[in-house]
């Protein structure tokens, strides 16, 4: 593709604004302006053709024979579903209620449907995504101790280093000090250190934030224990469902002991994720917590729908608008096509192919933990740091072969997450691994040809440390 400025010609454009109709506003302060930009002049039709040829050089789920990307549940979104929010397009986030009862409805039978799936008594759309949603679930439980008189005393939050990845930050942003719980040689938690932490320091805890399954892709069998222990010494139990496609209408939080809990839409429950967005969130919580839920609520009340901000000892409100809303649309879509059957089915074969795809990675790169995974597992780059390569490297090579490549150096900083989920066939499987094996086996080889990896995209290998420390947001003409 030619470089924009090299399709440029004078005169050329594709729009024309329309004549005002309402009195012009006041221009931004000069101080925000530049006093030259020198953009291309272009057809609407160069622009239309720049901007598809440079989407066909991206990686999609729609496009990618397998999109391993591990611990975000790149799941394939059905066309329908994507096309639900079409329906509520001219719908305004601040227009009455009473001319919004079809939004406010389906907001609340997803809470419901959301509520019952996860095992709790209420819960809130809120959260406009995952990380949001912990510290919903942060700030609710910092709001259940104070109204018990033991915010002051309770300002630890116990985390297991098998968890995901954002729980410290939002437990940190609550205000809560963050110690972490180690997992035990078999990628479970540690339980006679967690029950030592506990003896040292049990009153001070205020909540214990674990994932099921861990970002490790195990399901820990002492979840119910785990849950009863810290129970015993007044904290509250706070669960990341970012991986709970691997469990849906099989497990519930609630039946865990787990008093709160959050999903992801934009990943269990059908809504693309690609490109950081759009996030959902969704807590759940158990019924001494729901009187600390966000608000505004939606409420039922004579057959109408209403905001209720009637809720005193509400945390307040979190998100503009309720929400993401159309991404709860989209949610909402999706649930109704799988239906609880099609959802048991699915989490069933999420753990097969988990388990199929680890079992086949195993044989190039050895798996991080001895036994079964869930959706997801861990295998490591061993034999690569032999040849002085490492999992960077090996990704890059998969980024050749034009996969999305997997999750690396999280949770294990020689580590390779991958999920195939259960939109993945057996063939996109088996081409995956034995893509990697014949990666593996080349660079054996020829080592110094996967360090040069990729070889075959539009870009190549960047300066991340110079990117992230010096990133440019600004167009500039070449």
């Amino acid at each position: 593709m030619k470089p924009l400025n090299e399709l440029s010609r004078e005169g050329a454009g594709g729009y024309r604004l329309p004549k005002l109709e309402v009195p012009p506003q006041p221009q931004l302060p000069q101080s925000y302006l530049r006093a030259e930009l020198k953009l291309p002049q272009l057809t609407e039709h160069d622009v239309i053709r720049e901007f598809m040829g440079r989407s066909h050089a991206n990686t999609s789920v729609d496009g990618s024979p397998l999109f391993p990307l591990g611990s975000c549940t790149m799941i394939y979104t059905p066309i329908a579903a994507r096309k639900a929010p079409e329906l509520f397009a001219q719908l305004h986030p601040l227009q009455p209620a009473q001319t919004a009862q079809g939004a406010l409805k389906l907001m609340h039978d997803l809470e419901r449907i959301l509520s019952e799936m996860g095992g709790a008594a209420a819960g809130s759309l809120q959260p406009a995504a995952g990380a949001h949603s912990e510290l919903t679930a942060m700030f609710m439980i910092a709001a259940y101790h104070k109204s018990k008189g033991e915010d002051k005393q309770r300002r630890v939050v116990l985390i297991p280093d098998s968890a995901h990845g954002t729980n410290p930050a939002s437990a940190a942003m609550a205000g809560y000090a963050v110690e972490t719980v180690p997992s035990d040689k078999r990628g479970r938690l540690d339980y006679a250190r967690l029950e030592e932490v506990l003896r040292e320091k049990g009153e001070s805890v205020a909540a214990f934030m674990i994932t099921q399954p861990s970002t490790y892709g195990i399901y820990d069998e002492k979840i119910n224990d785990i849950t009863a222990l810290l129970h015993r010494h007044g904290a509250q139990v706070f669960c990341d469902g970012a991986n709970f496609a691997a469990l849906t209408n099989r497990v519930k939080f609630g039946d865990l002991g787990v008093d709160v809990f959050h999903f992801n839409l934009h990943k269990t429950f059908g809504v693309p994720h690609g490109g950081g967005g759009p996030g959902a969130g969704f807590v759940g919580a158990a019924e001494h917590l729901v009187p600390f839920l966000p608000v505004p609520r939606v409420e039922e009340r004579n057959g109408r729908f209403e905001l209720s901000h009637d809720h005193p000892q509400s945390i307040g409100t979190l998100s503009s608008a309720y929400g993401n809303f159309l991404a709860d649309v989209m949610a909402y879509a999706y649930i109704q096509l799988l239906g609880s059957e099609g959802f048991r089915e699915a989490s069933g074969v999420a753990v097969l192919t988990g388990n199929y795809m680890h079992r086949m990675l195993s044989e190039v790169l050895p798996p991080a933990f001895p036994g079964l995974v869930m959706h997801e597992g861990i295998v490591l780059d061993t034999p690569l740091r032999k040849l002085s390569l490492k999992v960077m490297d090996l990704v890059k090579g998969i980024i050749d072969l034009g996969y999305y490549a997997p999750t690396v150096s999280f949770p294990l900083g020689n580590g390779i997450l991958t999920e195939p989920t259960h939109s993945a066939s057996r063939g996109a499987i088996d081409g995956f691994a034995q893509d990697v094996a014949e990666i593996v086996k080349h660079a054996e080889q020829d080592p110094l040809w996967l360090a040069a990896s990729p070889h075959n995209t539009p870009a190549r290998r960047f300066e991340e440390a110079k990117a992230n420390r010096n990133p440019v947001f600004i167009w500039r003409w070449h």
